[in-house]
């Protein structure tokens, strides 16, 4: 487990033989369930969990593949990611009960400021 809340929830990630990262949230109600990555991604990895039973943390594609590590929220049923912070929020590693989420953040390479020229001239 990675993290519980005050009514018992909690989230956490199980590694499959083919090196996936399956994301679990379990509740007394509910029991385990398992948290769906949006298209395009992989794994899910959940590290928090408020009291309102909102879940954030990293999904990721395929190894080494595009879109690369986004911090998510779960609401629900659905993981998506969350956005609102911007594009450089990788991994959300926390949330409070008023649903401020912190994380770790890898901001987009900058495009070069002389891209690469073409063939140089013959000799």
């Amino acid at each position: 487990p990675r993290a519980v809340n005050d009514a018992g929830t909690v989230v956490g990630f199980r590694n499959e033989r083919d090196g996936t990262l399956r994301g679990l949230a379990w509740t007394q109600g509910r029991g385990a369930r398992v948290l769906a990555p949006p298209p395009g991604f992989q794994d899910v990895q959940p590290l928090a969990v408020n009291n309102a039973g909102v879940i954030v943390g990293m999904i990721d594609s395929p190894h080494l593949k595009p879109p690369g590590p986004h911090g998510f929220v779960c609401e629900g049923d659905e993981v998506r990611i969350l956005r609102e912070a911007g594009p450089g929020l990788a991994w959300a590693t926390a949330i409070n009960d008023a649903s401020q989420v912190t994380g770790v953040f890898e901001p987009p390479a900058p495009a070069p400021e002389n891209p690469p020229a073409g063939p140089g001239p013959k000799p």
